[in-house]
């Protein structure tokens, strides 16, 4: 295929795709009909003009593009008329002036939106006619590791394209056009630091999980001055509609229904029409254009078969919709329905004691200190002939104020039965946990205790010095506790761990609330309307320790930005 023959092939599979969409032929969702019709009708505006001439010079640029060795990307039709949206539209008085200055593309994950907007920062960085020959692209995102996908995809295109090869310095963490001070760069989303930057391109990735507009704003200031500036944020559902992403995304909405008017922002909502659908794997396509198409390296049948095992744990589901449908959903309330922990409630077998039961078994320790003047835990995870067992043991000073909780609950029976160890004093016995582990040291043979160390500062250190165990920081980050929860809820779900029946621990089960960071990692929340959680942490700090140990589980040992 020569270069004329590309482009013309470019051109058709982006008419195609309105044809297709305004007729019918292919499964989208209303918002995507609704943005076809507004692009055509903006294209006939008389204001503006189509610039055949720059779009055909972006499919020029692609055709240098590879995917993978001696092989040409082709574009998708979705992906034709993306591109063909943000860059043909030009203002008639001033035909220089392209219309579009900001994107935003909605989709499910694994559909090809980091490609994309990696794409464009190298035409931008490369080709496109610009005031000076010191280009700024930036990727920008929640983490520096988010923010490096975008790189990373980068590198992967010029490692298939030699003729963009020999115009880039391709950096560790820096794309660099030689001969010029241009450059692409990933950046942590860090507002405060990006004042003195001038930006012609930004995508800013999972836009969802930013809870403030912050960095939009800035990257926007930037732009002032460029000729052409654009902002493509490329984003899935997220799990927090209070965050201004979903504001976004109802003036998107309020714009493609003709009740406002923003034509410097383009809009492409891949998403499900209503929660029917999420039934319907027919109609998932609305959400996953790519993964539907031949080329998808994720398959349907592999999206399936996800949705078939998400379906059985509350987390997972909730990821599932949220994610790979690309559906904003109320999460669940529950994370372990009181039915499934109930089924794994377990009891010592008569005649039997934890000393005798247990005797030499590894167990993995969590400990959480929460407050001086009421709840605290000690979790054991016990592997005993390959089995997990859970055991908790529940702290409480002197603290009558505090044994009738908010929500009615009462600890006092479960203090007189034996479930939770009163302290006599009015503040928690750190001497007195310190004898609890003494006594499980006692017939355990002990890995190791996770604790917050913000927390935890005074007593395990004479654990470690005094006891001769050793004690590790456990984060209290969704980087830590996203794995340990999720393998937790499976082990639960599928009744393969053993809790011992105390109602302490089952109620701070059932007051869990689950926080979603932007990359589908989780961790446990206070909720004061729901109470103590401390049990639950406990234990999945005690997990998380077990995993990590095991060579199953690594983590950042680092403060979350939330």
């Amino acid at each position: 295929m020569t270069k004329e023959e590309y482009i013309k092939y470019c051109n058709s599979l982006a008419n195609q795709y309105e044809e297709d969409v305004n007729n019918n032929n292919i499964i989208v969702s209303e918002w995507i009909e609704k943005s076809v019709k507004r692009e055509q009708a903006l294209r006939e505006d008389k204001r503006y003009y189509f610039n055949q001439e720059a779009l055909d010079k972006f499919w020029g640029f692609c055709y240098y593009i590879g995917v993978v060795r001696r092989k040409r990307w082709k574009p998708l039709p979705f992906q034709s008329w993306i591109i063909m949206c943000l860059f043909s539209l030009y203002y008639q008085d001033k035909p220089a002036k392209r219309v579009r200055k900001y994107g935003v593309i909605w989709i499910a994950r694994k559909n090809a939106k980091t490609f994309l907007g990696s794409l464009i920062s190298l035409y931008v960085l490369l080709k496109e006619d610009v005031e000076r020959n010191d280009v700024e692209c930036y990727f920008l995102a929640t983490s520096s590791d988010q923010a490096g996908q975008g790189l990373k995809e980068l590198k992967k295109i010029i490692g298939c394209s030699p003729q963009v090869r020999k115009r880039v310095r391709n950096l560790s963490n820096i794309i660099k056009k030689k001969n010029s001070t241009g450059f692409i760069k990933a950046l942590p989303n860090t507002p405060e630091r990006l004042d003195s930057k001038n930006p012609n391109y930004a995508t800013i990735d999972e836009s969802h999980a930013h809870d403030s507009r912050d960095l939009f704003n800035i990257i926007d200031s930037g732009m002032k001055n460029r000729v052409n500036p654009l902002i493509l944020e490329v984003s899935t559902a997220g799990y927090n509609k209070e965050y201004p992403f979903f504001n976004v995304l109802e003036l998107g909405k309020k714009v493609l229904d003709g009740d406002d008017t923003q034509d410097n922002q383009f809009y492409a909502f891949f998403t499900l029409d209503s929660e029917d659908e999420i039934e319907q794997p027919e109609m998932w396509i609305k959400s996953n254009p790519f993964v539907f198409s031949e080329v998808g390296g994720y398959t349907v049948e592999e999206l399936i078969e996800d949705y078939e095992k998400a379906k059985k744990i509350s987390s997972d589901y909730d990821s599932f919709v949220i994610k790979n449908l690309n559906y904003y959903k109320d999460v669940s309330s529950t994370w372990i329905e009181d039915e499934a922990y109930k089924k794994c409630g377990w009891e010592l077998p008569k005649g039997e004691t934890l000393e005798t039961f247990f005797e030499g078994c590894e167990a993995y320790g969590g400990i959480d200190l929460s407050a001086t003047r009421d709840l605290s835990s000690l979790v054991w995870l016990i592997v005993k002939n390959d089995e997990l067992y859970i055991i908790p043991d529940f702290y409480f000073p002197d603290n009558s104020k505090n044994k009738i909780r908010p929500n009615g609950i009462d600890l006092t029976p479960w203090i007189e039965d034996g479930h939770i160890i009163q302290h006599n004093r009015n503040t928690i016995d750190y001497k007195a946990i310190y004898k609890r582990v003494e006594y499980f040291q006692s017939f355990l043979e002990i890995q190791g205790i996770a604790y917050d160390k913000y927390l935890a500062g005074v007593l395990m250190p004479d654990i470690e010095k005094d006891l001769g165990i050793d004690i590790y920081t456990a984060p209290q980050t969704a980087m830590f506790f996203s794995t340990p929860l999720k393998q937790l809820e499976r082990n639960i779900y599928d009744e393969e761990i053993h809790i011992m029946k105390n109602p302490c621990l089952r109620w701070n089960f059932s007051n869990v609330v689950l926080y979603f960071d932007g990359n589908d990692n989780i961790k446990i929340i206070k909720n004061k309307k729901k109470d103590s959680v401390d049990g639950a942490v406990s234990t999945g700090m005690a997990y998380g320790l077990m995993l990590r140990l095991k060579g199953e589980h690594t983590y950042y040992d680092e403060e979350d930005n939330n």
